[in-house]
């Protein structure tokens, strides 16, 4: 799957991995040596996230149930934690400094595409 930003037409994520089991939530991106730049990993239902264990920092880009940015963390480093807020219904985890590259904002609206191989 891959994530587009319809506000701006850009694509976001190429790679888009979703984490919707407990156990893929949980683990998340823990313990994994890097983060393909156009990827990312969207955990449904997710309001806050944590950085234990991780190698890397990451931006995280809190999305409420129709896929409008709600809140961004940029460069959020390892063993740190963080919540969405009350409108946060999942979280897309990004390579630390992808966000600000891509120009996401609050109130933007993503959509996920199937790719078609």
């Amino acid at each position: 799957m891959q994530l587009i930003n319809l506000s701006s037409q850009e694509l976001v994520v190429e790679q888009l991995f979703l984490a919707q089991r407990f156990s893929q939530r949980f683990w998340g991106l823990m313990g994994k040596k890097e983060l393909n730049y156009q990827a990312g990993l969207l955990l449904v239902p997710c309001s806050s996230i944590h950085t234990w264990f991780m190698r890397f920092p990451l931006d995280i880009v809190f999305l409420d149930r129709d896929l409008q940015i709600v809140k961004i963390v940029e460069n959020l480093p390892p063993f740190r934690g963080v919540m969405g807020g009350a409108k946060a219904y999942m979280a897309l985890e990004l390579l630390g400094g992808r966000s600000k590259e891509m120009r996401l904002a609050i109130g933007d609206q993503l959509a996920l595409v199937n790719q078609i191989e």
